[in-house]
């Protein structure tokens, strides 16, 4: 297993997770159900991922009505990735954007020398 690796386990009553060191074991409410984090990573953070997927869960319950957990995880999954890929999209297009005006102002001066 990598390092900053997070485990997660959907309680399951007496499973046991491998300890990850310098880890520690965060409990979770996701969608209604009681998830054991095993990760590296501060307890205040995970718990903003969790309430980040719930809120997203919640918008789509009202959106689509729908009661069934499995269409509503994996609609929040869809939304969840396309707010990934539209912000690692848009900043890919800063970026270029930045190094355009960087090698423009780098040629000008270079021209006034």
């Amino acid at each position: 297993m990598r390092e900053n690796e997070t485990k997660v386990q959907r309680d399951a009553g007496s499973a046991e997770i491998a300890s990850l060191q310098g880890s520690s074991f965060v409990e979770l409410i996701i969608m209604n159900h009681k998830f054991v984090i095993n990760s590296d990573k501060d307890k205040k953070y995970l718990e903003q991922l969790a309430a980040y997927v719930n809120a997203k869960a919640d918008q789509i319950i009202k959106r689509t009505k729908s009661v069934d957990s499995f269409n509503v995880a994996v609609l929040t999954a869809l939304n969840i990735a396309d707010d990934y890929i539209s912000s690692k999209t848009e900043v890919n297009s800063e970026s270029k954007r930045v190094l355009e005006k960087i090698n423009n102002i780098y040629n000008h001066i270079n021209r006034s020398l």
